[in-house]
């Protein structure tokens, strides 16, 4: 688990100091421009996923050099511990640093499943489609442990009762995948769900969904949420990270998050006059 993030100098964060293990989920809140979003895709970067199957997050991917920085003197460091079969490896570090390029290499990174959500990834499904027709799709029924704590929360969450999810494969596209639900009589892809209801799934199927200790990156978790679906949400995520073993770490612009400070490590960043971040406190 990752138990510091040191920044000395990434994008406008400077001198910046953060606690995240101080409890599974932690909430990084703060203005708008504070720097939240950039501590996220710092943190997608610094491990190597150890399989092939799972994304391999690059600081070019986040950090672009452009016409204004090449993001050349960025540098910041993670102190982390981690377990190799029965070592257990206390008080690990890892700096992170960019002159001409990044380093370390990719492959020199440690080794930790990471699973970053989007804001991209929350924007409703029909509004993605480019189709003026009639939408075919086939369902297959979706019956694994995950899917089944996937529908049971999803069900908790949003104070409905969910009797069946499926997979969706649209015909227009043999890439699109997507889901499907059935709830009484009724069943529907998420194209017809509601923007929050599609956020819900989203949100705990990549939670849920994710390896056993594994990173978790959230930005703005409160996206489309209602504040007792947002504050029900958090405790679904709660439970089962605790158990399991992971670190979530999420954004967000709601207050009443900070009220959460028993179940939630609540973050703030600060912009001071010289644009320069101030310390994050608990």
């Amino acid at each position: 688990k990752i138990e510091r993030l040191l920044v000395a100098s990434l994008k406008n964060l400077k001198d910046v100091e953060l606690q995240l293990d101080l409890a599974p989920l932690t909430a990084l809140m703060g203005p708008n421009c504070s720097g939240k979003t950039t501590v996220l895709h710092a943190l997608a970067c610094v491990y190597n996923p150890p399989t092939l199957a799972e994304t391999n997050y690059k600081f070019s991917h986040f950090f672009k050099p452009n016409s204004d920085s090449l993001w050349k003197d960025s540098d910041f460091s993670i102190f982390y511990t981690q377990r190799l079969g029965a070592n257990l490896q206390n008080d690990q570090k890892q700096q992170y640093t960019k002159r001409d390029r990044w380093t370390p290499k990719y492959d020199r990174r440690p080794v930790r499943s990471i699973r970053y959500v989007s804001i991209l990834e929350s924007v409703p499904e029909v509004e993605l489609m480019n189709l003026n027709a009639m939408v075919h799709y086939t369902k297959v029924s979706l019956s694994s442990d995950v899917d089944k704590q996937v529908r049971e929360n999803a069900g908790i969450v949003l104070n409905r009762k969910y009797d069946d999810m499926y997979t969706v494969s649209y015909r227009y596209g043999k890439s699109k995948k997507s889901i499907a639900v059935k709830s009484g009589s009724l069943s529907y892809a998420a194209l017809s769900m509601s923007s929050g209801e599609q956020r819900v799934f989203k949100l705990l199927e990549a939670v849920f969904g994710s390896p056993k200790s594994s990173l978790i990156l959230v930005d703005e978790i409160d996206l489309f949420l209602h504040q007792d679906a947002l504050e029900r949400l958090l405790r679904c995520l709660r439970d089962h990270c605790s158990k399991e073993k992971k670190q979530l770490i999420f954004t967000t612009h709601f207050p009443p998050i900070a009220r959460m400070y028993k179940d939630i490590s609540v973050l703030t960043l600060q912009r001071l006059k010289d644009r320069k971040i101030g310390r994050a406190h608990v």
